[in-house]
């Protein structure tokens, strides 16, 4: 049962289990007394157990509550206390108690305890009993109210399909602006940043998977936009404090729910998130949030059918790029480019020709960079994923070997000729994938320029053209902080 079902239901049976022997005890149904005769019991049950020491009891119980309650609110968020106050054990306990006084109260006010029946004790000494036994429950719950988790659990087991729907209302203009006093989820997200503050981070990878949880079971059906944008808007949110808070296995995390929600539904609003976490990743040097950012584009590349977003990313890695190369981090070349060549066959099997064409881009445009730094190890990486992409590619009919090999030379034009090794791998790459190309019609073949040899000139071959709906990305990847 969730946490929230227990808390209303444990007080309420016991409450309604002695309500019954209460009736049963006022009506004399089965002639049963609890207390005896004796005129010293009754005054003592009543007077002073039933007003003295439940008066003490109750005063010294919620003082120490409300004092522990407020310490873990200090500690996360004032939502914990607000949580405690509106709770139904508590106010149940309150109830009880006040009532069992009063009752106490009128006996000893108005009537005399040396007169009274033993059906005013027994009725007495049935409600003490009840509070006594409610302090169990309500220690057990004020314990859990402690713990952050246990509030996250109460409120997202209220954020339902009805209260999702709900949020129509607060849609406009592509956006979603819900009043913080009606935003249940801001109250989640408020305490995760406090646990994020405090490395807590138990804390927050629970609520990161509760979210997605959340998110998933209510979008099974179709996805709204404002359901997509209310959650994503604070995901993003949780890893955005995890880069603040300097803590990379939170956007790690982040990064990675963010994806798998952009491989089915909202790639735009993924892509967007994981570039302004990636970004932030790479200015605080945060190697793996990074690697994680390019595992999730490659996976959205990969599995995503909105083309018109997903051709954004060749575009975004264009920009990564550039620094990597500044940076000099080339590992972290090697492992964009392993990571690329091993989409090759998904856009190949989708027959993506617009993506085909700039994933080529991108290789050519890391070739040539690694051509000019004589970085060896990139350049090789990157003509084995011009081998796997081009005999992809090629031999489907969605990029043509011509524009394949001119690439390639680019890249051999701009390699010095004592790298002979890099020049050797390409001509034997541009041989292998031209036997994969279909057979050309005759009078068509085409014959490629051939590399300079024995030191001679280098041609002045231009690079391959920017794409003119490329979108320009390359501040948002700026590895300068302002």
């Amino acid at each position: 049962m969730k946490a929230r079902t227990l808390e209303i239901s444990i007080p309420l049976g016991l409450i309604i289990v002695f309500t019954i022997l209460t009736v049963i005890r006022i009506t004399d149904v089965f002639n049963i007394s609890i207390a005896n005769t004796d005129q010293f019991n009754a005054q003592y049950v009543i007077g002073i157990s039933g007003l003295g020491a439940l008066a003490a009891i109750f005063a010294i119980v919620i003082s120490i509550s409300l004092m522990a309650v407020q310490f873990a609110s200090q500690e996360y968020s004032h939502r914990i206390m607000n949580s405690y106050i509106k709770s139904f054990m508590l106010w149940s306990l309150i109830t009880l108690y006040i009532g069992t006084m009063l009752y106490n109260l009128w006996v000893v006010g108005f009537i005399d305890p040396k007169e009274a029946d033993t059906m005013i004790t027994d009725v007495s000494t049935i409600l003490q009993f009840l509070c006594f036994l409610m302090l169990v429950p309500h220690f057990i719950f004020t314990t859990a109210q402690l713990n952050p988790l246990y509030i996250i659990d109460k409120i997202l087991y209220s954020v339902n399909a009805d209260y999702l729907h709900s949020l129509k209302r607060f849609y406009r203009n592509g956006r979603i602006d819900v009043p913080s006093n009606m935003d249940k989820v801001l109250s989640v997200v408020e305490i995760v940043e406090k646990a994020i503050i405090k490395g807590d981070r138990d804390t927050t990878r629970t609520t990161l998977e509760k979210l997605y949880l959340n998110y998933t079971e209510n979008t099974e059906k179709g996805e709204p936009d404002w359901i997509r944008q209310y959650f994503m808007g604070y995901i993003l949110r949780i890893g955005q404090q995890g880069v603040l808070s300097e803590d990379d296995d939170i956007v790690v995390r982040t990064i990675r729910i963010i994806g798998e929600v952009g491989e089915t539904a909202g790639t735009a609003t993924a892509i967007e998130h994981i570039r302004t976490l990636g970004t932030a990743a790479l200015k605080k040097d945060y190697d793996v949030a990074v690697q994680q950012a390019i595992d999730s584009l490659l996976s959205i590349l990969k599995k995503s059918s909105d083309i018109a977003e997903v051709i954004k990313i060749p575009d975004i890695l264009r920009n990564l790029v550039d620094d990597l190369m500044k940076n000099n981090k080339l590992s972290m070349l090697n492992y964009l480019l392993d990571n690329i060549a091993g989409t090759a066959s998904s856009i190949a099997d989708a027959e993506h020709a617009r993506i085909a064409e700039r994933y080529i881009d991108l290789l050519e445009k890391i070739g040539l960079a690694a051509a000019r730094n004589e970085l060896i190890d990139v350049s090789h990486a990157c003509i084995l994923a011009f081998h796997r992409a081009g005999i992809a590619f090629v031999s489907r009919g969605i990029v043509s070997y011509d524009a394949i090999s001119s690439s390639m030379l680019r890249i051999e034009y701009a390699t010095r000729n004592e790298l002979r090794a890099v020049k050797s791998q390409i001509d034997f790459v541009i041989r292998d994938i031209e036997k994969h190309a279909p057979a050309p019609a005759k009078n068509e073949i085409p014959v490629p320029p051939k590399a300079p040899e024995n030191g001679g000139s280098v041609p002045d071959v231009p690079e391959a053209a920017e794409s003119s709906d490329a979108m320009d990305f390359s501040d948002l990847w700026d590895k300068d902080d302002d």
